[in-house]
């Protein structure tokens, strides 16, 4: 039960029945004799744990209401006992005293004594019937006849239109709460005074019958609401066959018939209904708990919640054209105009885009799939990273589309296959014409676009000259060096400068520090506003370079080389928890989307990287020179902690940020990548992707179908099945032709598509 519908209901019984809602059959009484009635039917039979009434005169100088929970069994100076049992009180004034009739008073005749907390003595008197059961309905005009408080299943007050304001009549098949008193005892038994619990619930002892129009209703629930005290909840299913009136009788059957009361039931065919279905445009996924309002000029608005499958309905509405309304945490509000006709069901889709998250996309240079502490490391030790995993997801087949650094990047900034525009190999040396083509729209220019900041800290191995740049490639700023590699302690490099935008600077910081550094200025300088970051790190790239700060964390790895290795993702693990830690503090973290991934394999006899289980490395097609650590956090949207084997590539990075970035999926054809939000969320259930490619010019090729991979490799060609073979140790080519033949014709219909490889 929502309780701040039922607040609104209840006015009039715990507490406003002390303010001029007085029975006519209290009038007469005197100032030593009392009468208790109950507080919803005011009949003069009440039972356990019944809310009462009391009427009579001089009980106190005060006017006071309960504030506290447990009641109170002494307020405004007087107490009262029912059968010798105090009872807890509600509300006290001179002529009026609301209570909680205590449980364990046996049916049969009570004596009901009010004392002041001055005396021993009772200061008034009288007598109550106390039965097993006393049903007592609690209606709109608190006489005890009439409207029946009642809430239909979207927490609208049960009533014609015309009655109340935000009420609505009910139709036949839905359900209604009907509140309620004197039900007698439950299970478990709840406390006096105290509010029933949520879990387990009070449920009454014994069969509640519901009666309606003469016809008996279907009882789905009876117990005490959830949060309150003494008070019923009878939840019921109309039948469909009732009887339709504004009102129809309704009466409540617990060991005695209480009084009749009324609801109102209309007619399908006399109103419309509303319904459909809210979604995450960015998913795909079905909104749970998303605010739908209903609204029309000179009307009261109606508002309800999307259930666990983001579907919303209003079940009886007027006639005429409305305004549909749907806002979720974390969204854009999205409003539609609906025509609403009688005896039929206007459906909408509402869908919400996502509030535009920052996005930061961390790039290692020459990682090795088992080189982080998630991947399985026993010497690395980075749990700054590995907490993107911890608050995300951790793909184990996460791919790259070169083995070498600058065509992954190519392939990672456009989202398509850099074969595509003939840039698939590593530049010649002093090769001043290389660099992504300036026809190729990258991720930046694409946030740009869409009004975020952007900023490029690192590495950019994407061409040298001015048109090349990364500030005329979507960037606003820059922090880095332009190309394949460069010293960590050697930093001012006449032919490889440290560039601020185009200018060179003068740096003395460690240089991954000094990236990092970068990057959480940028963070700070652009927190009110959407941000790309683009954190491309060298480390762990040779040349092999570490701090004595560094290097002192490791004392136990005696290979220098290694533990210089170690030292140097150290300081890489630091910064991604240096840039973390400024989105946690900035409070950034929850519309934040981060991606972390390696640009290639790592290369063992250089840096000592670890591409366990996978055979190759760096510059092959094998495994381990295309799967990489792969990982992405969005908390609070993303799931958390799930580990994914589904084959996906960094050409999803490109159309999941910038999906993102839209609120909503967006389609290009020229992408090769996929959005993968709605595969994570589980909107989609199939495969992101059911094949692969890779081209490195003319010595090596590849294509990953399912768990399947045909390889061109040191002139041989070769066919694994990855989920038996991840070592790609049995070549299947000669065994399993059939296999072998299907996926050749796959990869040379996708090679036909593209400039011929380069030699």
């Amino acid at each position: 039960m929502r309780k701040s519908s039922l607040f609104l209901l209840l006015g009039c019984i715990a507490f406003g029945l002390g303010i001029g809602n007085r029975d006519s059959r209290a009038t007469s009484a005197v100032s030593a004799q009392v009468t208790l009635v109950n507080a919803a039917s005011y009949e003069t039979v009440v039972a356990p744990g019944s809310i009462g009434a009391l009427f009579g005169a001089n009980f106190t100088a005060q006017t006071q209401i309960a504030v506290d929970l447990p009641l109170p069994t002494t307020l405004g100076g007087v107490s009262v006992k029912i059968a010798g049992k105090a009872a807890p009180l509600f509300f006290v004034s001179p002529s009026q005293i609301n209570l909680q009739v205590p449980g364990g008073v046996g049916a049969g005749t009570a004596t009901v004594e009010v004392f002041s907390i001055a005396g021993t003595l009772p200061i008034s008197t009288g007598t109550v019937t106390v039965a097993d059961a006393a049903p007592g309905v609690f209606t709109i005009g608190a006489t005890g006849r009439g409207q029946a408080i009642a809430l239909n299943s979207d927490f609208s007050i049960n009533a014609s239109f015309d009655s109340l304001p935000g009420a609505r009549p009910e139709v036949a098949g839905s359900y209604i709460s009907i509140i309620a008193t004197g039900i007698g005892n439950t299970s478990p038994l709840v406390a006096d005074g105290q509010v029933a619990p949520d879990s387990p619930l009070a449920v009454g002892i014994g069969e509640t019958m519901v009666t309606i129009g003469g016809v008996q209703a279907q009882v789905l629930f009876s117990g005490l609401a959830p949060g309150f005290v003494g008070l019923w909840q009878i939840n019921v299913l109309l039948p469909d066959n009732l009887p339709t009136n504004p009102a129809t009788g309704l009466r409540v059957t617990k060991s005695r018939t209480g009084g009749e009361t009324t609801l109102a039931i209309a007619s399908r065919s006399e109103y419309a209904a509303v319904s459909g279905k809210v979604a995450d445009g960015l998913s795909g996924a079905a909104l749970r708990n998303a605010t739908v309002t209903l609204s029309q000029s000179g009307q009261a608005p109606r508002t309800t919640a999307t259930d666990a499958q983001g579907t919303f309905s209003f079940a009886v509405v007027r006639a005429g054209s409305y305004n549909l309304a749907a806002s979720a945490a974390g969204f854009l509000a999205e409003t539609q105009s609906v025509t609403a006709t009688n005896g039929q069901t206007t459906t909408a889709t509402l869908t919400l885009a996502k509030q535009k998250p920052n996005i930061i996309v961390i790039v290692a240079d020459d990682l090795g799939y088992a080189d982080l502490g998630v991947q399985g490391s026993a010497d690395i030790v980075t749990p700054n990273i590995d907490s993107i995993a911890r608050n995300g997801i951790r793909f184990t087949s996460g791919y790259v589309t070169a083995p070498v650094c600058a065509p992954s990047r190519a392939g990672f900034l456009t989202g398509r296959y850099q074969q595509r525009f003939g840039l698939e190999l590593l530049p010649e040396a002093g090769d001043t014409s290389f660099g992504l083509p300036l026809t190729e729209m990258t991720l930046a220019n694409r946030l740009k676009a869409l009004g975020y900041a952007t900023g490029a800290v690192g590495k950019w191995h994407l061409g040298t000259q001015s048109q090349f740049a990364p500030q005329q490639r979507g960037f606003d700023e820059f922090f880095g060096f332009l190309i394949g590699m460069h010293s960590y302690t050697n930093w001012n490099q006449p032919n490889n400068p440290i560039l601020r935008g185009t200018q060179s600077v003068t740096e003395t910081t460690y240089l991954t520090d000094a990236f990092s550094r970068e990057a959480v200025d940028f963070i700070q300088r652009n927190q009110s506003q959407p941000f790309y970051l683009h954190l491309a790190y060298n480390a762990p790239h040779d040349p092999m370079q570490a701090t004595s700060d560094y290097l002192a964390r490791f004392p136990n790895i005696t290979d220098t080389n290694r533990r210089t290795f170690a030292a140097m993702m150290a300081a890489m693990d630091d910064g991604v928890g240096n840039v973390l830690a400024k989105l946690r503090e900035l409070k950034l973290e929850e519309n934040t989307l981060v991606i972390f991934f390696s640009d290639n394999g790592g290369i063992p006899r250089v840096n000592t990287s670890k591409n366990d289980p996978f055979s190759g490395q760096k510059d092959q097609l094998l495994e381990g020179g295309i799967r990489v650590p792969f990982m992405m956090q969005w908390k609070g949207y993303l799931p958390a902690g799930v580990t994914n084997g589904a084959p996906v590539t960094s050409l999803d990075v490109l159309p999941t940020a910038v999906s993102a970035a839209m609120g909503r999926k967006f389609s290009d054809a020229t992408l090769d990548g996929v959005n993968l939000i709605p595969f994570l969320s589980g909107a989609e259930t199939d495969l992101p992707h059911d094949k692969l490619f890779w081209r490195s010019g003319a010595a090596q090729y590849a294509v990953r179908a399912g768990d399947w991979k045909l390889l061109f490799f040191q002139n041989s060609s070769r066919l694994y099945n990855l989920a038996m073979d991840q070592t790609e140790s049995a070549n299947l080519a000669d065994s399993n032709p059939t296999k072998f033949n299907e996926l050749k014709a796959i990869y040379d219909q996708w090679n036909a598509q593209l400039p011929p490889a380069p030699q």
